[in-house]
């Protein structure tokens, strides 16, 4: 299941990288404690949704 994914040839990305989750996906970036980490930190990507 894709959950985030660019628009071809909409958006200049970098290689690994992905845009905004389509909608009714949740994304968060958490620590291994599983608690969400400031924008800009690194961490584990979670997604949620239906």
């Amino acid at each position: 299941m894709t959950m985030i994914a660019p628009l071809p040839r909409a958006i200049a990305l970098k290689d690994g990288s992905a845009t905004i989750p389509l909608p009714d996906i949740r994304a968060n970036v958490i620590n291994e404690d599983g608690t969400s980490v400031e924008f800009g930190q690194g961490g584990i990507l979670m997604l949620d949704g239906p």
